[in-house]
């Protein structure tokens, strides 16, 4: 058995023991050491024979030979082919790998935009993260995350934003070679719903729009029935704003029909997309139902005036009858009283007289409100100048 730096080796009735300390790295002593063990062991028989065997097998799968590669004078980068998909205020990963793999930590590691290399994203060099010169809108929020003893140089990038869109170049180097590699993030944004409108087409057809914005990267817009049935066009308009983000607009020609809906959907995968439905009419239907809506409205007004004046010729007569029965009940209050009373001085017949006149003055009233002008609705002459046209 192997205890420490000293090997012991029993069996049965045999006792072998050497003094030769096994340096695990140093595996060339390996086999001295077990020529050693042979000689030491001449005349021992088979057993000792066997023994031997043992040993040299164990030392040949127990001992772990480590042996570090050296820096290669020439290496690549290997990145992805196509761009880094990630969303808004996630975080992503930048891939980027030595070819041979190696330790790079004695190497000098950049990450920069393509369009700025002389302030980049992040600098390591001399074995740690260089505080400047980098650009501050990426302090606090870059690292390397791939592990350098290993020959990953990717760059985990925090907190993404829309201005994170773009070219980055991996940049490595060492005193007598260096390497790069671009690598593209791209940022999927979901823009707005889209917007439906429908106008008159000719032919019996209408033309049906949707538009929305907002989007990145391209989406793709498709128009589908009621049935779920594709509808192919190809009138797709894009248009880009002052942040990169795109604009999508598209239009169809459709027979309308009272029942058939259409539906418009933009998306950049299953799970981000956004929908609309708009339901097409016949050229003109608009009118036929404005028409029936202001005839229906004509009604309503047309029975609320007759309502209105009814009341008021209602609360005319009421007033009348109030007015004829207080006549009468002072007329015979005043003829009462002339008869009991005599006449003095020429008073009570000047009294009298003004009596009558309000009396005669009241039956006139009486009369001119009885042969008023019958209250006939104004909507009434509207709705029917409306039914002859």
């Amino acid at each position: 058995m192997i205890n420490g730096n000293r090997m012991h080796l029993s069996s049965h009735s045999s006792h072998i023991t050497t003094d030769s300390a096994i340096n695990l790295p140093d595996y060339q002593k390996i086999p001295s050491i077990f020529n050693r063990i042979i000689k030491g062991n001449e005349g021992g028989g088979t057993m000792q024979s066997g023994v031997c065997l043992r040993v040299l097998l164990l030392a040949a799968f127990t001992v772990t030979i480590t042996a570090q590669k050296p820096a290669p004078e020439v290496f690549t980068l290997t990145v992805p082919n196509g761009p880094i998909l990630t969303r808004l205020n996630a975080s992503v990963t930048l891939p980027c790998e030595l070819s041979p793999l190696f330790n790079v930590e004695p190497l000098e590691v950049r990450w920069y935009r393509s369009e700025n290399s002389n302030s980049p994203a992040l600098l390591y060099k001399d074995h740690k993260i260089q505080e400047a010169p980098v650009d501050p809108r990426y302090r606090g929020r870059v690292s390397l995350t791939g592990g350098l003893e290993r020959g990953n140089v990717s760059l985990t990038l925090e907190r993404v934003t829309l201005e994170d869109r773009g070219e980055y170049v991996c940049h490595v180097s060492n005193e007598r070679w260096y390497e790069k590699a671009n690598v593209y993030l791209s940022m999927n944004v979901t823009g707005s719903a889209p917007v439906l409108s429908v106008a008159s087409g000719g032919g019996g057809q209408v033309n049906v729009t949707c538009s929305s914005e907002g989007w990145s990267p391209q989406p793709k817009l498709t128009w589908r029935n009621k049935e779920g049935t594709e509808i192919k066009n190809e009138q797709v308009l894009f248009t880009s704003d002052s942040q990169g983000l795109l604009s999508v607009s598209s239009w169809l020609l459709y027979s309308p029909s009272d029942s058939d809906w259409l539906s418009c959907t933009i998306s950049l995968s299953e799970e981000e997309k956004r929908e609309s439905r708009v339901l097409p009419h016949k050229p003109g239907a608009w009118k036929e139902a404005f028409i029936v809506t202001l005839v229906l409205s004509l009604l309503l007004l047309c029975a609320l005036s007759t309502v209105v004046c009814i009341l008021l010729k209602h609360r005319d007569q009421i007033k009348l009858e109030q007015s004829k029965s207080e006549t009468k009940k002072l007329f015979k209050v005043t003829e009462n009283s002339q008869e009991k009373q005599p006449v003095k001085d020429g008073i009570n017949l000047q009294d009298w007289r003004q009596v009558k006149g309000f009396q005669e003055w009241g039956m006139q009233t009486a009369k001119e409100t009885t042969t008023q002008k019958k209250c006939v609705p104004k909507g009434t002459f509207i709705l029917t100048y409306l039914f002859i046209i």
